[in-house]
């Protein structure tokens, strides 16, 4: 099932088995679905670019993206992975670049949008500032390895 089989609104079901996501009642869910925009990125675009700031945080709802800390190659992340989220918390800029391996199909929640995930639904708040400090740890071992 895709993310956004309904059109441009993001895919309840699905949103419901990313891990960011889980366990938020499906009212919740709906209105969180109405806060993603789908956006269509092409392989080999890049969706963030390192150094600058952020203005969305992204939900892959299909296909695959590589993750670059500088030059050098750190993941591939697939459907259902966040990210984004680093640069709109701390308000700095961007700690990694996100290049797209194939196409990809994301959900994206604007600054307001995301705000509004992390002002309304505590559950979902305290899974950003988790996957924020799992970034945080990954970045400082990268840096001392």
């Amino acid at each position: 099932m895709a993310l956004f089989s309904r059109g441009e609104r993001a895919d309840q079901e699905l949103l419901a088995s990313t891990a960011l996501f889980d366990g938020l009642p499906e009212d919740d869910l709906g209105a969180v679905a109405k806060l993603a925009k789908k956006r269509t990125v092409e392989k080999g675009e890049t969706l963030i670019d390192q150094g600058r700031y952020g203005q969305s945080f992204y939900v892959i709802a299909e296909g695959s993206a590589a993750i670059y800390a500088g030059e050098d190659y750190v993941t591939s992340v697939g459907p259902a992975a966040a990210f984004g989220e680093m640069a709109l918390v701390e308000h700095r800029p961007r700690s990694a670049s996100v290049i797209a391996e194939s196409e990809l199909v994301v959900a994206e929640f604007g600054i307001p949008e995301f705000n509004k995930l992390m002002d309304r639904y505590p559950t979902t708040r305290l899974r950003v500032m988790e996957l924020l400090n799992a970034r945080l740890a990954e970045n400082i071992e990268r840096e001392e390895g």
